[in-house]
């Protein structure tokens, strides 16, 4: 007969409590949440603020991969990170010259989407960004 002692609950009980708060320390950010506005722009949430240099991955609302970005310099936009040459997820590079590129076939992309570098010949859709309060609005330009 196999008995589970009181020292061995209190064991599996620690090792178990230790995963669980090291689980609840993890400085993943939750997923952003997108939506369609009443006015047909993309409202993003949970992303918090856009930091200088940095870019942000979300989803559009239609399941299709989005790229949030600031540049070092403040301009602000977002792009579909889409591939236009065969969807593959483009990245930001922080590349001044190339910032956004699809790691698949090496496309180059502008901060408004349009192509540097191909085999991709058409540009991402690009979207003008707003950041309202706890939430970044884009429109489509």
């Amino acid at each position: 007969m196999n008995s589970f002692t009181r020292r061995r609950f209190l064991e599996s009980s620690a090792a178990v409590l230790g995963v669980a708060i090291v689980g609840c320390n993890s400085k993943e950010a939750a997923a952003p949440q997108s939506r369609t506005g009443a006015d047909g722009s993309v409202v993003l949430t949970g992303l918090g603020a856009l930091e200088s240099g940095k870019a942000l991955v979300f989803t559009f609302p239609n399941g299709e991969p989005g790229l949030a970005f600031k540049t070092a310099s403040g301009q602000s936009g977002a792009v579909s990170a889409k591939c236009t040459h065969q969807g593959c997820t483009v990245e930001w590079s922080g590349d001044s010259q190339n910032p956004l590129h699809c790691p698949c076939h090496n496309s180059n992309f502008a901060l408004d989407g349009k192509v540097l570098s191909g085999p991709a010949k058409a540009p991402l859709q690009h979207y003008s960004l707003a950041q309202n309060g706890e939430e970044i609005v884009l429109r489509p330009l």
